[in-house]
């Protein structure tokens, strides 16, 4: 959701260099960005952590002479990062007791806007605040994310011994869940929409996630009746962006995957629970969020202490509603 703060800031600082710090997982997400001209990694744990690892990180930043820090991310930690290491300036919201850290503190009034459009307002101009546009509303900025050909190559050849090539209908289902069981639609129920999907796309079926999906991905693929391809926790992030992007459909909750089809402009569903959508779904034409606003939700929780009521009120036909409406939305737009 900051990528379309890292466009604003090219377009508004044409001739700035632009270094991102984040942490290893962000700066996988972010490599070979346009929009950008370094990533330096925080490795926390690692190299950054502790004391020492604090004070190695402000050195290293401070040797950079760097003239302005936005911070996109809320916590005090990024602000007292920017300080120690004398950035002259620091822009971000006055989040988490941290207003006394910055030169340019922001109040953040509406917790409902959408964490995209929170991250653009953070950024200035070269005139030194945000442009707006459209009756003081800031220009909309789809989110972008990059891959080089050969990582799209590398996975393309990886699916070929799953008799999986170009050309074919490819359904990525992402069942999981890295904050906890609360955000998980039911495993059997993933299942049934993918075996529906075979039978009326011929669809292949690519279960994706992380290593800590790979036992809620086993059981869609243990209670499917046709055949899937399992590759969960068997991929690198930079590899599962390169296998979304080849789908023609993308499955989720409300988790990484979701923001990564829409930046690759695929057409995804996306299950919510827990969590609200305002704040954070993608957006687009080619996405659709399925959400049941019960009483309880949403609760922000990891696990239900309850009867999980927002994800089992989700049905199947609901989400298979939604895919056919996305998928016709592609086909038109490709011809």
């Amino acid at each position: 959701m900051a990528t379309a703060s890292l466009a604003r800031l090219r377009s508004n600082f044409k001739g700035a260099e632009i270094t991102v710090l984040a942490k290893p997982t962000v700066a996988a997400l972010l490599l070979h960005h346009p929009a950008i001209d370094r990533i330096l990694v925080y490795e926390k744990p690692g190299k950054h952590a502790g004391p020492v690892g604090f004070l190695r990180l402000i050195s290293h930043i401070r040797k950079e002479r760097f003239d302005l820090a936005l911070l996109l991310q809320n916590a005090f930690e990024a602000a007292l990062i920017a300080y120690c290491a004398g950035i002259p300036e620091r822009r971000g919201y006055d989040t988490d007791g941290r207003a006394f850290l910055l030169t340019s503190a922001l109040p953040r009034k509406d917790a409902t806007r959408h964490q995209r459009d929170a991250f653009l307002q953070i950024i200035p101009s070269d005139a030194g605040e945000p442009k707006a546009t459209n009756g003081g509303c800031l220009p909309a900025v789809a989110t972008s994310l990059h891959l080089r050909e050969d990582e799209v190559w590398a996975a393309q050849n990886r699916l070929a011994p799953f008799g999986i090539v170009q050309g074919d209908f490819i359904v990525g289902i992402s069942p999981g869940s890295a904050i906890g069981s609360a955000k998980r639609w039911l495993p059997e129920r993933f299942a049934e929409v993918a075996d529906r999907l075979i039978e009326k796309y011929q669809a292949k079926i690519l279960l994706l996630g992380g290593p800590g999906d790979r036992k809620g991905a086993e059981t869609v693929l243990y209670t499917m009746k046709h055949q899937a391809t399992l590759l969960a926790g068997e991929s690198s992030l930079r590899e599962m962006m390169a296998l979304i992007s080849l789908c023609r459909l993308s499955l989720s909750n409300d988790s990484g995957p979701m923001h990564i089809a829409s930046a690759f402009g695929i057409p995804y569903i996306a299950i919510f629970g827990s969590t609200e959508p305002t704040a954070s779904f993608p957006g687009g034409r080619l996405g659709r969020v399925i959400y049941h606003g019960v009483n309880c939700s949403p609760c922000w929780l990891s696990v239900c202490p309850v009867n999980h009521h927002c994800m089992t009120s989700v049905s199947v036909q609901e989400v298979l509603v939604a895919a056919e409406e996305v998928i016709n939305v592609g086909i038109k737009d490709s011809h």
